[in-house]
């Protein structure tokens, strides 16, 4: 029987089925006694309880679970051992949201070269404007340096090695970057930059909400240091 609620969960409207992770034991420190369910649709005491709104065009959900019965059948894995899998599909996550930083951060850049190679002012062209030029030199050494990261911690994943340390590494430095990036070419294309016309502010606000789900940046510079003081 499933009691509890859960906020800022994503495409819960469209989902056939969602996956509920509940502390069905006490937890012992090395083991947080979670268990994970599938639980179907139409499930009685299933409740989406709100839409949420939120930046780049997206919402969340508020579900509710008002004694929801859950039969064995649907417990996913073994009882109290719930977390660690989940953990390791958190790992995979991460890595993707890398890539969509590392594709946001370069079509930005396009962008900006573009505008920059031909806007002209006060008698010349802004690619040669020194300000321009670091700002370019900046995010092209950034998208370089984190499309290895992300490789690193890729192939680590698949080899089966423990990459926490690596993922929360690109967490951190992917939307950070791809933040950066994107804020730098809306600034040199000016107003034109600001307008609804062109994707960089939906580029934008997704790129910011990316700082948060998953994990904050906070969160990830926390675990890379403890693992770090640890020597992982």
């Amino acid at each position: 029987m499933l009691n509890g609620r859960k906020i800022w969960i994503s495409n819960a409207r469209r989902a056939d089925w969602t996956i509920v992770m509940a502390r069905t034991q006490h937890a012992d420190g090395m083991h947080p006694g979670v268990t994970a369910f599938l639980v179907d649709r139409g499930t009685p005491g299933l409740i989406l309880e709100r839409e949420i709104a939120m930046i780049g065009g997206t919402s969340t959900y508020e579900l509710v679970l008002d004694e929801c019965r859950i039969p064995d059948t649907q417990r996913l894995g073994e009882e109290g051992k719930g977390f660690r899998p989940m953990q390791k599909r958190l790992s995979t996550r991460r890595v993707e949201m890398a890539a969509w930083c590392i594709g946001r951060a370069q079509r930005a850049l396009d962008i900006m070269m573009e505008q920059v190679r031909q806007r002209t002012t006060f008698g010349a062209v802004l690619a040669d404007r020194q300000a321009i030029q670091w700002w370019i030199a900046d995010a092209a050494t950034r998208i370089h340096a984190c499309r290895l990261m992300t490789y690193d911690a890729a192939a680590r994943i698949d080899r089966g090695e423990d990459a926490r340390t690596q993922v929360s590494m690109i967490k951190v430095f992917s939307t950070e970057m791809a933040w950066d990036v994107i804020d730098r070419a809306m600034q040199a294309l000016g107003a034109m930059g600001m307008t609804r016309e062109l994707p960089l502010q939906q580029m934008a606000n997704q790129t910011r909400l990316m700082r948060i789900y998953e994990g904050p940046s906070e969160v990830h510079r926390w675990v890379v240091a403890r693992n770090t003081l640890a020597g992982l």
